[in-house]
């Protein structure tokens, strides 16, 4: 993962490579890459482009300010726990309404934002 800054829309925003894929896999790719970017919900990391650079597939998308699940400390008022199950699960439901299932969900792959809401 990478920070970067769209220069048009003078925004900072996460680059993120992907390895490199086999002609189907890239097609796999896109269409995951298109159904999560019709999830606008604030739980949900927003795509703002997807492409290819040396054979490599990319994401941009949103830049989430906080820190990994994985690396929050430990252990977590009860209240805090429940705060961010609840937004991993109105994440998970508006990606649901989309047809989109998360195939990858590990403390890693959550993000706590500073006023503590999870986004996957």
């Amino acid at each position: 993962m990478y920070l970067a800054e769209d220069a048009v829309l003078a925004r900072p925003v996460a680059i993120k490579f992907i390895a490199r894929l086999d002609a189907a896999a890239r097609q796999r790719f896109l269409f995951e890459a298109r159904a999560v970017a019709r999830i606008h919900h604030p739980n949900v990391v927003a795509i703002y482009r997807v492409g290819m650079h040396d054979g490599r597939p990319y994401l941009v998308t949103e830049l989430v300010r906080g820190e990994a699940l994985a690396n929050a400390a430990k252990p977590m008022a009860w209240q805090a726990a429940l705060d961010i199950g609840i937004g991993l699960a109105r994440g998970l439901a508006a990606a649901h309404r989309h047809n989109v299932v998360h195939c990858d969900l590990k403390p890693a792959n959550v993000v706590i934002d500073a006023d503590r809401k999870s986004g996957v």
